[in-house]
């Protein structure tokens, strides 16, 4: 078997995960974290392609993985998902 690309996948909005996961599967392993802590243990452990971030920044969890990513995992790519006001 070749290699398959893994996707760190965050957002709060199950049905969000739920588009997303379909979306992305298809091309490889996606794993959806809820809590930073968790994040960090999972960044930690597990090799990563990309970080997809749907969490909010107004929050502590969406502004911790800014952080996280940019201070230890520079290299990892992180796609920030924001929605528009018309999309809320």
């Amino acid at each position: 078997m070749g290699w398959v690309p893994k996707a760190l996948l965050l957002t709060n909005d199950d049905e969000e995960a739920h588009h997303l996961r379909r979306e992305l599967e298809g091309d490889g392993f996606v794993v959806s974290p809820t809590k930073l802590e968790e994040v960090r243990v999972r960044l930690e452990e597990d090799g990563y392609d990309a970080v997809f971030c749907a969490w909010s920044f107004y929050h502590a969890n969406g502004e911790g993985v800014l952080k996280e990513v940019r201070e230890h995992y520079s290299g990892l790519p992180l796609m920030v998902l924001s929605r528009t006001k018309a999309q809320t």
